[in-house]
């Protein structure tokens, strides 16, 4: 009878469940909030060690000075910064814009030999296509997000598997030769995808920082001072 799954559909649906799913969304969105307040409380306390040390003589700095100033920063953006690299950068006339397109772009700039300006360290190579100048950087963290992101979608299969055969707590047949029980397979094939696609996702967002590198140097002398 065609009416006969509208009441097992229903209980996929009942009270109990919605109000688990609710929780857990008010538990996962409680803590995202949690981290988001404590990330900007930590930025908020380590500008304030920054204003205290960059309020010296930026010129003349204590070891202490350069040592607060690199630690702070380097926690800040993520990224290792030396203290000459620091002192440049805030001399821009956007220095929030320059910290952004440097720290994209380290692998590409180096600090000038008098140590007041930052260019280009050459190491990068560009092929010429039609009107545009592509960089084989790119072209090939373009190739790596491809080929991971179809190894981590494909890595998922045995979780599918496990998941239509329903053996979560007995060896699955295809399987049966390596003796590990499905939600094992299930585990297992869900771990291998997500670290695939965490280097198909890191290869993708790493597309464009030679163009930060580029566009740094661009605007350097029109932002120093």
């Amino acid at each position: 009878m065609p009416n006969a799954a509208i009441p097992e559909a229903i209980t996929w649906l009942s009270p109990t469940t919605m109000f688990a799913i609710l929780a857990a969304f008010v538990t996962v969105a409680k803590l995202i909030s949690y981290l988001h307040f404590e990330r900007h409380k930590f930025n908020h306390k380590n500008l304030e060690i920054a204003q205290s040390s960059l309020s010296a003589n930026l010129h003349k700095p204590s070891l202490k000075q350069r040592f607060l100033t690199e630690h702070v920063f380097s926690l800040m953006y993520r990224c290792k910064l030396t203290y000459d690299e620091i002192n440049v950068l805030l001399r821009y006339s956007n220095p929030s814009r320059a910290f952004e397109l440097f720290v994209k772009g380290k692998a590409y700039l180096k600090l000038s030999n008098n140590l007041n300006s930052i260019t280009l360290n050459g190491r990068y190579w560009s092929l010429p296509i039609w009107k545009w100048e592509v960089y084989t950087r790119d072209l090939l963290l373009l190739s790596c997000y491809v080929i991971f992101g179809i190894i981590g979608t494909y890595a998922i299969a045995p979780f599918v598997y496990v998941y239509d055969d329903g053996s979560w707590f007995t060896v699955p047949k295809l399987f049966e030769s390596y003796g590990l029980i499905g939600i094992m397979w299930a585990s297992l094939s869900i771990l291998g995808s997500f670290i695939f696609w965490i280097f198909a996702f890191k290869s993708i967002t790493s597309i464009g920082n030679m163009s930060a590198a580029f566009r740094l140097v661009e605007i350097e002398r029109k932002s120093l001072k």
